[in-house]
């Protein structure tokens, strides 16, 4: 049995804005974010695209642009495969942009 946490409440209420904006989570490490953030989009989307900057950070230039959906999910497809996108079942979660940069440039 998972504990309900105040970030399951609020990704919640999110998702049910119809008018939401991306949502920026943040806190400390290690603190189970990630891990609630994957509950919630496995429980609440049919598609997830889980993309970690340390790990690709090559990925980074695409957010950095143009940010509509349709020149991201353009971009993207080009360095990665990309399952079938369709407005509100899917879900793009990213991490360690922050982290990511700044190893760009060590």
């Amino acid at each position: 049995m998972e504990l309900r946490r105040h970030i399951d409440i609020w990704l919640a209420e999110w998702k049910k804005n119809p008018g939401h904006k991306p949502a920026l989570v943040r806190g400390i490490r290690q603190s189970g974010k990630t891990h609630s953030i994957n509950l919630f989009a496995e429980n609440n989307y049919d598609v997830v695209i889980y993309l970690n900057f340390w790990d690709r950070p090559d990925l980074i230039d695409i957010f950095e642009g143009q940010l509509d959906a349709d020149t991201i999910i353009r971009e993207l497809s080009v360095k990665i495969p990309m399952p079938d996108v369709k407005a509100g079942s899917t879900v793009f979660f990213t991490m360690r942009y922050r982290n990511a940069r700044e190893r760009c440039y060590l």
